[in-house]
């Protein structure tokens, strides 16, 4: 009880309040109940070391893994490399029938080529001690605040619609790092992602509960009494039932 104390001071919002549950066959004793507290923020180590790390990685792997797909490929239509694959699709300008460029993700895929080697030393810091470090800071999160579950928007960001007459894609724009969206793959911890609902265009959106290391059920659990709770999941409308089926929600 006193660590929900602590974060009020702290500048934190009791949402849910189990400092006075009760329990009708002990009511002498003293229990702590539900209780949210929001926010709940990540030590600036985290916040700083998550992007680099996860980039460092990402674009070694990225790049080699696309070569090592490519490599059995005997066709001289198919490239060979990543690097290979960008300048055919930085040939590619003007529609072909419902195929449209698509200048922005290959321009994503370009920044990968500046990666370092796997074989580097600066891979192999960010995969063996960068991600040991971002994951055992948000344990100790979870540890010193007696934490069961994070909540957080799994993009908090409102998606955008496509249009498709647009000559080119716009890109949305980036969560600020505050958000890490990602913090499940770098941490490689349980991160639940359940139907929060649909904006006024029809879009889904979802929140994420993420928890320690073997934590699933409990996060299940929770995800579980959200959803019944809320009842936010809503009926695709694109991919109607189909006859004989039933779906409830």
């Amino acid at each position: 009880m006193s660590l929900v104390a602590s974060s009020e001071k702290e500048g934190a919002k009791v949402i849910a309040d189990g400092r006075n549950a009760k329990v009708a066959d002990a009511p002498r004793g003293f229990y702590l109940g539900a209780t949210i507290v929001d926010p709940v923020n990540y030590p600036p180590v985290v916040l700083q070391a998550s992007s680099t790390i996860m980039k460092t990685i990402g674009d070694s792997e990225v790049r080699e893994q696309y070569e090592t797909c490519f490599a059995p490929l005997e066709h001289p239509r198919f490239p060979k490399s990543l690097a290979e694959m960008i300048t055919r699709a930085e040939a590619f300008t003007e529609a072909r029938s419902r195929m449209k460029p698509y200048p922005i993700a290959y321009a994503a895929f370009k920044d990968r080529l500046t990666g370092p080697p796997s074989t580097s030393l600066a891979f192999v810091a960010a995969k063996e001690h960068g991600i040991a470090l971002v994951r055992d800071t948000v344990l100790d999160l979870f540890a010193r605040y007696q934490l069961d579950a994070i909540v957080y928007a799994t993009r908090p960001i409102r998606p955008d619609l496509i249009d498709p007459n647009a000559a080119t894609a716009r890109p949305s724009p980036s969560p600020t790092p505050q958000s890490l969206r990602n913090i499940g793959n770098i941490t490689q911890l349980p991160d639940l992602i359940v139907s929060a609902g649909a904006t006024s265009d029809r879009l889904p959106i979802s929140i994420s509960f993420i928890g320690p290391a073997f934590s699933e059920p409990h996060l299940l659990a929770y995800a579980y009494a959200y959803e019944q709770a809320t009842n936010r999941r809503i009926l695709p409308s694109t991919t109607p039932t189909l006859p004989g089926e039933k779906f409830e929600y």
